[in-house]
Formats: structure tokens, C-alpha cells, sequence
């Protein structure tokens, strides 16, 4: 064997490796992810974004909401972005071009955490009306409105009507949260079998980049519809279905 083609092995023997380590490197990384985002008692924040920094401080963002909303509904302040950032955990993917930034805290760090200050605090706009604009030249460090924005409180026949107007978990799961704190619908789950969720629960279908597929009526109702089409549909339908996310 020349010398050449040995030293060719042994290269692509090494990348071949190299590779190797990289796909199981990843899947950990989902797979962390995956358990973070169904853990009750964590709280998260997720962006995907071509620029890694973009989704870094979108994803920051969406934490701070979601963790305002908790720590209000237990009466505690709100907090800002310095007071998290140094403690927010990270789990960072590339896939397809764009980056998939996960910022998480357990739900009882959320709420022992005490602002440092008053003038430091912020309120951020609901998630579907965020915007790269909303980051600031220095990355990591993002501008957001100082005036408080809130979801809209509907009437309780327009709870279904709203969530089949929005687009992907993110949006979603502000409503949801609102609607429970309201008292507008009593429970929430979160599944990977379509067993799992309860007869009278309306399912919401969720894909791998946390888009959404369908919202089902529930499993016991006499003509089972997608509630954004009203025609037939159910689980079976969706080989591409990651999350279950279910409300009665």
C-alpha cells in the first residue's frame, strides 16, 4: 500500500469519526431539549434564527415572559433581563441553516429570584410580535419596550377560535397560560402518545420545530374534527407529530 493511499484511510477514517461524533453529539442535544421542554417544573424560552445571537436573545426574551407570567401568577415581582441571564441555562443546536437557542431555569430558581432593581425591570410584548429589531448592537444585551403588554383576556367561546389562529408553540403557550390563570379552561398537558391524553381534551399537534400541525376536538366527541378545517382528522394523520400538547 503506497504511502499516498494510506495517509487517504486514515484521513477519511478520521472524518468519518469526526462526523460520527458530531450526529451523536446533536441528537444528546435534542434529547435534552426534549426533556427540558417536557419537565413541569422547568421553564423555558426558545428562538430559531440564522444568526445565533438573534436566537439567543429572542430566546431570552420568551424565558422572561413565560417566567413573569409564573412568578405573577404566585404573586412575586417582575423580574429583568440582567437578573436571569447570568443563571439562565443554554442548550444551543444548528440544523438546516438556523440555529435553535433553548434558555432554561428550574420553576423553583424562577421564583426564589429577586430583581436587583426597580429601574432595571421590563415588561415584554406577547411573543408573536417580536421581531429581530428588538436586539441591541451589543450581542447577548437586547432592547425591549418598557411599557407592559398583555394578552388580550377573550371570551370563553373564543378560546378555540384563538388558539387556531396561531402558528407555532411559542404563541400558543402565552395563551394557554393566560386562559388557565383566568379560569377559562382548568387543565393543561403535555404528551408524546396520543394515548396518554385525556378522552375530553382538545389536542394540539405539534412538529419538530414546534410549528403547528393540528388542533383535534376531543377524542370522545361524536364527529372528531381538525378545529382549523372542521374535517376528519386525528393523530394518525401526522407521522411528523414531535409534542402533544392537550387543554380541557
Amino acid at each position: 500500500m503506497s504511502s499516498r493511499l494510506f495517509k487517504t484511510i486514515i484521513i477519511a477514517l478520521v472524518s468519518a469519526a469526526s462526523l460520527s461524533s458530531s450526529v451523536y453529539a446533536q441528537a444528546d442535544i435534542d434529547k435534552k431539549m426534549d426533556e427540558v421542554k417536557l419537565n413541569e417544573n422547568m421553564v423555558f424560552g426558545e428562538d430559531f434564527n440564522e444568526d445565533k445571537d438573534i436566537a439567543y436573545n429572542k430566546a431570552l426574551l420568551d424565558l422572561l415572559n413565560y417566567m413573569n407570567e409564573r412568578r405573577a401568577e404566585k404573586g412575586c415581582g417582575a423580574l429583568g433581563v440582567s437578573d436571569i441571564q447570568p443563571v439562565a441555562q443554554e442548550l444551543k443546536s444548528f440544523s438546516n441553516n438556523r440555529y435553535n437557542v433553548l434558555l432554561y431555569m428550574p420553576l423553583s430558581q424562577v421564583l426564589a429570584l429577586t430583581a436587583r432593581s426597580h429601574s432595571e425591570q421590563m415588561s415584554l410584548p406577547a411573543p408573536s410580535s417580536s421581531s429581530g429589531n428588538a436586539v441591541a448592537g451589543t450581542a447577548h444585551v437586547p432592547a425591549v419596550p418598557s411599557t407592559p403588554t398583555t394578552i388580550p383576556a377573550p371570551m370563553p367561546d373564543d378560546v378555540l377560535e384563538t388558539l387556531c389562529n396561531q402558528d407555532n408553540w411559542t404563541e400558543i403557550k402565552g395563551f394557554l397560560s393566560s386562559f388557565k390563570k383566568r379560569g377559562l379552561i382548568n387543565e393543561t398537558g403535555v404528551s408524546t402518545s396520543a394515548a396518554e391524553v385525556p378522552g375530553d381534551a382538545y389536542t394540539i399537534l405539534i412538529d419538530d420545530m414546534y410549528g403547528i400541525l393540528s388542533i383535534l376536538s376531543p377524542k370522545n366527541s361524536p364527529n372528531r374534527i381538525n378545529c382549523r378545517t372542521n374535517k376528519p382528522d386525528s393523530e394518525t394523520n401526522y407521522s411528523n407529530c414531535k409534542v402533544i400538547v392537550w387543554y380541557r
